[in-house]
C-alpha cells in the first residue's frame, strides 16, 4: 500500500476510509485491515481507483489524469 495514499477517519465505531490507490486489492486490503479492529461498527470505503496510462499513452497523445469514484461500499460488522 502506498503510505499516505488513505485517510482514516474513525467516529463511533464507524471508520471511513478515503483516498486513491491504483489497484482493486489495495482498496480491499484496507478494509481488510480495519476490520480485524476491535470496536468496529461499520466500515465506509470511499477510496477511489486511480486510473494509470500505459506506457505507450503518454508519449503518444497528451493524458490527463482522472479517477473513478468506487460506490460506495458499507460492510456491517455485529
Amino acid at each position: 500500500m502506498p503510505e499516505g495514499k488513505i485517510k482514516i477517519k474513525v467516529e463511533d465505531g464507524v471508520v471511513t476510509l478515503d483516498g486513491s490507490v491504483y489497484f482493486e486489492y489495495q482498496r480491499a486490503a484496507a478494509t481488510e485491515a480495519v476490520q480485524k479492529l476491535n470496536g468496529i461498527v461499520r466500515i465506509n470505503n470511499m477510496i477511489a481507483l486511480e486510473v494509470q496510462p500505459a506506457s505507450g499513452d503518454v508519449k503518444s497523445r497528451s493524458w490527463q489524469p482522472f479517477t473513478v469514484a468506487p460506490p460506495l461500499m458499507q460492510v456491517k460488522y455485529m
